[in-house]
């Protein structure tokens, strides 16, 4: 598959992974590929409804430098497609 193929199916399988939490503004945020292994590593982005409070989930999104970005590093195999693992990535300070 492609970069777009793959991205396009990290966010399908994150979206059905967290349909039960309540979080929003989803991003791409990095983009790599395992050429020994054929993983494609695809990290996204996200703030959780419960760390922003009424306020900010009613205006759209975070507003506070304060709420807390979290990342997941999705591993999807490039020929089946199909998610090898989730990870959460941390971000240095």
């Amino acid at each position: 598959m492609n970069v777009k193929e793959a991205v396009q199916r990290a966010r399908t399988i994150f979206s059905d992974l967290f349909a039960d939490d309540l979080i929003n503004d989803i991003g791409l945020e990095e983009v790599t590929f395992d050429d020994q292994a054929k993983i494609w590593r695809i990290t996204i982005g996200f703030y959780r409804d419960s760390d922003m409070g009424k306020l900010g989930i009613a205006l759209g999104g975070p507003k506070n430098a304060d709420v807390k970005r979290y990342y997941r590093t999705l591993e999807i195999d490039d020929l089946s497609g199909e998610l090898v693992s989730v990870k959460i990535r941390q971000v240095a300070a």
